[in-house]
């Protein structure tokens, strides 16, 4: 349908970073009633451990995204959940879970060429300094402004603000029943477009070589 799949070196979660996110799934649930042990979370709640990223045409995103949903699920797989952020000031994707005929669970990301580039080598180091709690207030204040500001430089695909699991599943799909899958949508608005560039560079913020008042320059005008 025009799209491609794209970074199949990175489609198995690393053991570091499988690793970290379940122990703090384990860390977060201490805090509560029902506490999860590791090997719980590791065989009921780890959707991403094996993850495909399809990059879209910008001007079919959207008929694309549906295609391949209703492709899978013509072919068995079931959809789990859909994941809209295309509203969202950190991250711009669709993100799902299936379930494979062989009971594999794995993630499938919908991406632009620009927005696969920033979520990815664009932007990725400031995620890591944002959720490294070795990293200063300061730092991860500076590192979220300019993940936000890379954001802005993607164009928002025609008709993907407000898309739900009940717009990509076919008429017909078992999967269409409200509690077969979950739709954690939602309909923002969407934001500015960034004309031009920000001035520090990943050096400078981890390094800890910045201004007290960096500049990021949006539409034109530096704030």
């Amino acid at each position: 349908n025009g799209s491609k799949l794209i970074g199949l070196e990175h489609s198995l979660k690393s053991i570091e970073s499988l690793s970290r996110k379940i122990l703090s799934v384990h860390l977060m649930s201490l805090k509560t009633a029902n506490v999860k042990t590791l090997e719980s979370i590791a065989a009921n709640e780890i959707a991403d451990s094996v993850r495909y990223t399809l990059v879209c045409d910008e001007a079919n995103y959207v008929e694309q995204v549906k295609q391949t949903i209703q492709g899978l699920i013509a072919k068995g797989y079931q959809l789990k959940e859909f994941r809209n952020t295309w509203h969202s000031n950190t991250y711009k994707g669709v993100n799902t879970n299936f379930i494979a005929p062989d009971g594999t669970v794995f993630e499938l990301q919908f991406h632009t060429d620009t927005s696969y580039a920033v979520k990815g080598e664009m932007t990725h180091t400031f995620y890591e300094i944002i959720r490294n709690s070795f990293t200063t207030k300061v730092q991860k204040d500076i590192a979220g402004e300019i993940r936000e500001a890379y954001q802005k430089l993607i164009t928002i695909p025609e008709g993907i603000i407000g898309l739900k699991m009940d717009d990509v599943l076919p008429p017909s799909s078992p999967d269409s029943s409200s509690d077969s899958g979950i739709d954690v949508s939602t309909d923002i608005d969407t934001t500015e477009v960034v004309d031009s560039e920000t001035i520090l560079t990943l050096a400078d913020l981890v390094a800890g070589n910045y201004p007290d008042n960096p500049v990021v320059t949006i539409n034109n005008k530096s704030v």
